[in-house]
């Protein structure tokens, strides 16, 4: 529908941003064959936007969550700023910038824009996903029990989100409780079959210490017991 749009007009840029929108949501929900294609066209199509219309809030947001795709988090977090200085109610515009600084490494900053966001929009049918983002960015600044915390509030918003659960593993498996990342880590299998061992190479960090962390805390609960 954003490409009979365009077709009607090529310089609607919120159509340019919409399109942009639609891949970034292909590549969130794994909902794409071919990644790499489809991080192009986000960039593609979030870069006309902004050109087209410079003060459009959402056409910078859909820029920042493409660039961040590829891990060009310096990109991505102007890009996020440009969206929270054009539009300063935006919860997702809040909540992407926080994300932004989280994988940049800048973990500390970004708490406070992610739980801005959810003050703002504390009903949004998203949430489960600003959550995890919240006990992963608490993941990274070793606050555990935080972590762990923030998880469950995610998946007492959405019980069948396995990213939370995973979280969620995490934080128990660096904090000890092995019984209960385990249980965590049966529950992501259960959802989404295979889910565990392909998550284990995600890599949203700039700094590979940070992404292996996660990962360690998942690996522990794994071990033998």
């Amino acid at each position: 529908m954003f490409e009979r749009a365009l077709a009607l007009d090529p310089d609607y840029a919120h159509a340019h941003a919409g399109l942009s929108f639609s891949h970034n949501r292909d590549m969130l929900l794994q909902f794409t064959d071919d990644r790499e294609a489809s991080g192009a066209w986000a960039v593609q199509s979030a870069r006309r936007a902004v050109v087209l219309d410079n003060n459009d809030s959402f056409a910078h947001l859909m820029l920042a969550i493409a660039y961040m795709w590829p891990g060009k988090f310096d990109l991505a977090i102007a890009e996020a700023e440009s969206a929270a200085r054009l539009n300063p109610n935006s919860a997702f515009a809040r909540a992407v910038l926080g994300t932004a600084l989280d994988n940049a490494g800048r973990s500390a900053e970004g708490l406070a824009h992610i739980e801005t966001s959810l003050r703002l929009n504390p009903r949004d049918p998203q949430n489960h996903i600003h959550l995890n983002i919240l006990a992963r960015t608490y993941l990274n600044t070793r606050n555990y029990e935080a972590a762990a915390e923030w998880s469950r509030k995610a998946i007492e918003h959405r019980s069948d989100y396995p990213h939370a659960h995973y979280l969620l593993a995490s934080s128990l498996g660096h904090l000890g409780r092995l019984d209960e990342a385990r249980a965590a880590l049966s529950e992501c299998e259960r959802i989404q079959p295979g889910f565990v061992e392909r998550r284990l190479t995600w890599q949203p960090y700039k700094d590979p210490a940070d992404n292996e962390h996660i990962h360690d805390g998942v690996l522990k609960a794994r071990a033998p017991g």
